[in-house]
């Protein structure tokens, strides 16, 4: 499961920092912000001249040459052009620095080539350069007994910092983990260790704790924290240290559960007497932790009447976020979070407590409330709910409170006993033994208030769903009336609100994660709000950064598949088509450019040349993010046009080199593939072999389909036109399936949860394949088996279970279900 830490990370890296060493503290080329100083050359395109060793050179020289090179700064635009101006530097660097070592010059400079020459090699390993990354690895080892500390520092912060990566690939044997535990303890335990490693330490005891060695962790934790404990300057790394060897060392161990609901109310702990409890550390920023939600509604549902409970501790910083998601998404088990500022997230007494530094992290408790387990998840918690509520399971036939179990639905529970009144947070709190059952699992999909749910006041932050109606949620309701409805969106900003605000909420809201902007009514507010500026008599910048804001709102819900956004957001694009300000001249550029690459099947071949020229220098021009995957898509889509298989091998790699360069990790590791990609083959009249496992676990029996006519779907679901197709998928699905048409869906998608929790929001009832780790994503074998390079991509395949056709979508579709299976039946 992915893991978030305190400080935001998912894994601590420091590879990067690795190389910030040497005279001067300088970082390598493409780490380090450009130079301030004029550069030695400046040259258009690139210049093999500028990159030349000078010749007969003296070794002052030659270090002169090498401190050039690392500040030379090529005066180009291309992206293309700046990465191998990357790889010829790092190939002068090198060079220059083993001429240098040649002529065995005093001291600094040879210090200072060592250095060099290892950051050169790590640029280029980094890039993907095996030789180099085999090289650096030879050095590294090479470089352990040199007589300058900068240059052993370095090379054993290198191979330490890769045990760790090996270890966490799963690459390390247990006798290679406690080697690699007492080489980290030896070197911190040296008598001048470089501050680094105190960072390598934490990273390498929670790596040790996050591939199930808890035992190694826990000693290796200890022994880092007693070395650090008598270094006052190292009071940061010993807390994280301390707090995970808590954390490891809980099992065993009785536990007082008690707190403060957010409305300021006590939670004793007799609440909890008799119980198995699941005490889940969570927040509302932290998606995994959202991600698991649906499961453990079901278990609680299923095991509660048994004796089984969950305590959730959040660890928001802001108490109005959390109070809104549970106005919501009302849990039905209690939240406690902090009292205050200085109880607020990781601060949280029970957090620091139990240790907990990363999230979600959960801790399983027996009915003496001592903790079984930590960081139990899935089909892992429902195993031990087996085991420890077994003394109750077989002899239970009545509810916690006595009264018999009733065997009608929720929903006629609920309509026979309805809740009592309540005040906001009171929602958290245990419900009475009449009050009606715990609700079914929720998806994704049910987002918006339930019935009877009340509402919140104050909306400052955007990600703080609030009631902007003024009504007063945070009074309990008279005795026998229902409380107030949640507005249709709690997102939106409230009414009273100048445009001087409005523009203020906005701001907020595009700096919020894309976790929270995905939430369900965010975007529609922010739209929402930029409608009320751009009404307003707000001045020109004001209206502007409104109109930006909305851009980015439409697209964001485009790309979600809402076809009115799309809509609106096309109408939006041709209104301001002659605006001249660069900022709304670039959106446009942008989403003309996605409207002609999603229509580049309908092109002639010198038009579909001419678009591929235009969206490289767009992407060779911009800084690309995460809302430029479908854009991306789209263009090796129309690559995948091209007749000659040469130019459109090209093209991948020319592709695959721009998008690899992104910060966003999942259009990065697209351009990785893409740089590795062959043209495309037909699979038109060859037989189609598939074989995986579901996302609900089970495997594909592809010879069951025999006979069948099967739509072979590669989609993903954060793939904006593969979510505007699955409608009309749906829709011939209905009306084919008793004819003998099926679908197998496989998704490129890496969260395997989120995947889930969509087909069930959805109601997508044919069988969907996924990847798990490194076959996830666009790595999923049967993507790489059949160089799926964009997606929506389907394959039609007949009843013999051959491919009759590719790309086949729409009416296309439609109309080969006729040929191939008659006449549809009736949805």
């Amino acid at each position: 499961m992915e893991r978030t830490t305190r400080s935001g990370h998912t894994v601590v890296v420091v590879l990067s920092a690795l190389l910030l060493v040497g005279a001067g503290g300088c970082a390598p080329a493409d780490l380090a912000e450009p130079s301030s100083e004029p550069a030695a050359a400046s040259v258009t395109g690139l210049d093999p001249r500028a990159y030349e060793l000078p010749e007969a050179a003296t070794a002052a020289e030659l270090a002169e040459f090498i401190d050039r090179m690392r500040a030379f700064r090529p005066s180009t635009v291309s992206r293309d052009e700046l990465n191998e101006h990357r790889r010829l530097s790092s190939l002068a660097i090198i060079k220059g620095a083993e001429r240098l070592l040649e002529m065995k010059p005093d001291a600094i400079l040879e210090e200072q080539a060592q250095l060099r020459r290892f950051e050169a090699l790590f640029m280029l390993a980094k890039y993907g350069d095996a030789d180099a990354a085999g090289k650096l690895r030879e050095l590294a080892d090479a470089l352990r007994e040199h007589p300058s500390p900068a240059v052993t520092d370095m090379a054993v912060l290198y191979t330490l910092t890769r045990g760790v990566e090996r270890l966490l690939e799963g690459g390390l044997s247990a006798a290679e983990r406690r080697q690699l535990v007492e080489e980290a303890h030896a070197e911190l335990s040296s008598e001048s260790f470089d501050p680094r490693m105190a960072d390598l330490a934490v990273e390498l005891t929670r790596s040790l704790e996050r591939v199930g060695d808890r035992e190694l962790a826990l000693s290796g934790g200890e022994r880092f924290a007693a070395v650090l404990a008598a270094r006052p300057e190292y009071a940061d790394q010993l807390d994280a240290l301390q707090g995970t060897v808590r954390r490891l060392g809980l099992v065993g161990r009785k536990l007082s559960l008690q707190g403060f609901l957010p409305s300021g109310e006590a939670l004793g702990a007799s609440r909890f007497e008799g119980k198995v409890v699941l005490v889940d550390f969570w927040a509302t920023w932290c998606r995994p932790c959202l991600e698991e939600l649906p499961r453990l509604k079901g278990l609680y549902e299923m095991y509660q009447p048994l004796g089984f409970e969950i305590l959730g501790v959040s660890l928001d910083e802001n108490r109005e976020d959390l109070q809104a998601f549970l106005a919501q998404r009302r849990l039905p088990w209690p939240v406690i979070c902090g009292r205050n500022a200085e109880e607020a997230g990781f601060a949280h007494p029970l957090a620091a407590a139990c240790g907990v530094n990363e999230l979600p992290t959960t801790l399983l408790l027996d009915r003496g409330g001592v903790v079984v387990a930590v960081d139990v998840y899935g089909e892992d918690i429902e195993r031990r709910l087996h085991t420890l509520l077994s003394d109750t399971a077989s002899a239970q036939t009545d509810t916690a409170a006595g009264a018999p179990r009733s065997t009608s639905t929720n929903e006629e529970q609920a309509a026979q006993q309805p809740p009592s009144p309540q005040s906001e947070d009171r929602s958290q709190a245990e419900p009475d033994a009449s009050a009606a059952p715990a609700p079914a699992v929720a998806t994704p999909s049910e987002v918006q208030a339930p019935s009877g749910a009340p509402a919140v006041t104050g909306a400052a932050d955007p990600a703080a769903p609030a009631g902007q109606q003024g009504d007063p949620a945070a009074e309990a309701e008279p005795a026998g009336e229902s409380p107030p409805e949640l507005p249709a969106n709690p997102y939106l900003a409230p009414q009273r609100y100048t445009a001087e605000e409005l523009a203020a909420y906005l701001e907020r809201a595009l700096a919020k994660p894309r976790r929270v902007q995905e939430r369900p009514g965010f975007l529609e507010a922010v739209v929402e709000a930029a409608d009320r500026i751009l009404a307003s008599d707000a001045h020109e910048e004001l209206k502007r950064a409104a109109l930006l804001a909305k851009f980015r709102g439409l697209q964001g819900l485009a790309d979600a598949g809402d076809k009115a956004a799309g809509r609106a957001l096309s109408e939006l694009v041709d209104a301001h088509a002659n605006d001249a300000h660069p900022e709304v001249a670039a959106e446009v550029r942008l989403h003309l450019l996605a409207r002609r690459a999603a229509q580049a099947d309908t092109l002639p071949a010198d038009e579909l040349a001419r678009l591929l020229e235009e969206l490289s220098v767009y992407f060779s021009e911009t800084e690309l993010g995460h809302r430029h995957l479908s854009l991306a898509s789209a263009a090796v889509r129309a690559v995948n046009l091209l007749p000659d298989a040469a130019a459109a091998a090209q093209w991948y790699r020319r592709l695959g080199e721009l998008f690899a360069s992104s910060e966003d990790r999942q259009l990065a590791n697209y351009g990785k593939k893409l740089r590795r990609a062959k043209a495309a083959r037909t699979l038109v009249g060859q037989k189609l072999e598939l074989e995986g496992t579901a996302a609900d676990g089970r495997p594909l029996l592809w010879e069951s389909y025999r006979g069948k006519v099967v739509l072979v779907d590669f989609w993903a679901t954060w793939c904006g036109p593969c979510r505007e197709e699955l409608p009309h998928i749906k829709q011939q699905y209905e009306r084919w399936h008793q004819r003998g048409f099926d679908v197998v869906g496989i998704s490129l998608d890496q969260d395997k949860e989120a995947l889930l929790s969509f087909i069930k929001a959805e109601g997508i009832a044919w069988v969907n394949l996924c990847g798990e780790g490194e076959a996830a994503g666009w790595n999923h074998p049967l993507a790489v088996k059949y160089g799926v390079q964009a997606i929506p991509y389907a394959l039609l395949v007949d009843q013999e279970g051959k491919v009759v056709a590719e790309g086949v979508r729409g009416v296309q579709l439609e109309e080969m279900l006729g040929r191939l299976l008659g006449e549809p039946s009736e949805p």
